[in-house]
């Protein structure tokens, strides 16, 4: 946000700035096979996010690295929550020992009945639940 002051003899502009992060990634297109389900989101809607970031009703759409994006078979809505170490879902105790913080970002991932946890650093695909 910025406002401008006006001085008689001058004009002072006051920015706040925000820290942004660069990320050099690629951006796939969206797989055409079997495999992978017909989108049901907007991909052009779509945004990088951290997975500490999602805010809940966001659509994941993919994993995303240096290497490009790992798109989910299928997009799913999140209902980010802290991390249960005691979680017996199958999932969860694959990621206990992993030192970095874990949000779990559904905890029915595909009607399975199985989370989604991730280190909170983990940049992902989503399209806003604004958009979504």
């Amino acid at each position: 946000m910025s406002a401008v002051r006006h001085h008689p003899d001058q004009f002072l502009l006051e920015v706040q700035m925000e820290t942004m992060e660069l990320y050099p990634v690629v951006v796939s297109r969206y797989p055409q096979d079997q495999d992978h389900a017909p989108l049901l989101s907007d991909p052009a809607t779509a945004r990088l996010v951290l997975a500490g970031d999602v805010a809940d009703g966001d659509v994941i759409l993919a994993v995303v690295d240096e290497r490009g994006c790992d798109y989910f078979l299928e997009e799913y809505t999140a209902h980010p929550q802290p991390f249960d170490p005691e979680c017996e879902c199958g999932v969860c105790c694959q990621v206990e020992e992993e030192e970095r913080p874990i949000v779990v970002l559904t905890t029915d991932y595909r009607g399975s009945g199985f989370c989604d946890p991730m280190p909170v650093d983990t940049l992902l695909l989503a399209v806003p639940a604004a958009t979504a």
